[in-house]
């Protein structure tokens, strides 16, 4: 997927493409560019900074069984979505958006993406951990059209979606 065109609901067009190595200066500058709340509702604690190792484990995937997109608007990184299969048919699915552009649709669609790039890789659910109190990731998955399960964790909501019968 070398990059793709999406209008918000306020009419800004941002460009998802698949990350890369050269993008982790941008990566931390992003993260960097978060709120406190934002960052732990990703992470679930508080993280101000990433590792080198951090930037390495998320801009290095082989887009098969880890693939990663970053969201560009006006050349700046604003978001940031992720699958990992974790067992047969199965990956975790995770999102990051930078205040200023959430609530736009980009989460909704950046799961749309995700869902088409897992199908090809045999992926035919998503699962995904969500603080109680992220609100706004609870109502992205609830209004993605796909099949929605979800059941109390540890410490989070469990979201499963499938996304077979949905594409």
């Amino acid at each position: 997927m070398s990059g793709t065109d999406v209008v918000l609901r306020d009419t800004r067009v941002v460009q998802l493409r698949q990350i890369d190595p050269a993008d982790g200066p941008a990566l931390r500058a992003f993260h960097t560019s978060l709120s406190d709340r934002t960052v732990y509702f990703r992470f679930f604690t508080s993280k101000r900074s990433l590792s080198d190792a951090d930037v390495e484990h998320f801009t290095e995937v082989d887009q098969h069984a880890r693939v990663a997109l970053v969201a560009i608007a006006d050349g700046e990184l604003i978001g940031v979505c992720r699958f990992d299969i974790v067992s047969d048919g199965v990956a975790e699915v995770a999102f990051v958006i930078r205040d200023d552009h959430q609530g736009l649709g980009l989460g909704s669609a950046m799961l749309q993406h995700l869902a088409v790039l897992a199908r090809l890789e045999g992926v035919t659910a998503f699962t995904a951990e969500v603080l109680p109190d992220n609100i706004a990731m609870l109502r992205t998955f609830e209004t993605s059209g796909f099949p929605l399960t979800l059941r109390r964790g540890r410490d989070a909501i469990v979201a499963d979606l499938s996304i077979i019968d949905s594409l």
